[in-house]
């Protein structure tokens, strides 16, 4: 019999999942662009929206990561070489980290960005990091030292007035359609199969 590993099947199902996704997008924007052509939306407005929103369009580099917090450098630095001989950080934190929140879910901190209220130290040993890397100790502000490890690395985006337009007028159109208009009306009498199943 052919063998199918569950990994190989998760991958495709997967990659069918995108696929789906990416249709269903394009069909809500082929959708929206029908339904928004005829509003016309004052260039003011948009430039308000942006300016309001900015936050949505500057997306800060984000790292997922986790931490061992000792409380000596000498004692941080046994951990580190407990990790540079094959130990896994997530089981080292949880047996040494005196930082109890984030010892019992083995040094994990969660998404970190410029914005989050944490340990500049943390942040800064963050960003010289690459994906999956582990920094040397670091002094924290308290006087302890952590060792940080960047499990993921999500880079920063900025998006410009101009690369967005469309996309914000799209919204503010959407929100002056009147609400007995709805995507199946638009479907069914376009004869397009509704995507999301009758």
């Amino acid at each position: 019999a052919l063998m199918v590993s569950s990994s190989e099947i998760d991958s495709s199902l997967k990659q069918l999942d995108e696929e789906k996704l990416k249709e269903q997008i394009k069909s809500q924007l082929i959708l929206e662009k029908v339904l928004t052509k005829d509003i016309v939306i004052d260039e003011e407005d948009l430039e308000n929206y942006y300016k309001e929103n900015e936050s949505l369009y500057n997306i800060p580099t984000t790292y997922r990561a986790k931490l061992i917090v000792a409380n000596s450098k000498d004692e941080a630095e046994d951990v580190l070489k407990e990790l540079e001989e094959g130990s896994d950080f997530s089981v080292l934190a949880r047996e040494r980290s005196v930082d109890q929140a984030s010892a019992s879910l083995g040094g994990d901190i969660g998404y970190i960005t410029k914005e989050s209220n944490v340990d500049s130290a943390i942040l800064k040993a963050l960003q010289q990091l690459d994906q999956h890397e582990i920094s040397k100790p670091v002094r924290l502000n308290d006087g302890r030292y952590a060792i940080v490890q960047a499990v993921e690395k999500m880079e920063g985006k900025s998006f410009e007035y101009k690369e967005v337009k469309d996309q914000i007028k799209r919204v503010l159109a959407m929100e002056q359609l009147p609400s007995s208009i709805t995507p199946e009306m638009f479907w069914r009498e376009f004869h397009v199969t509704w995507f999301y199943g009758e």
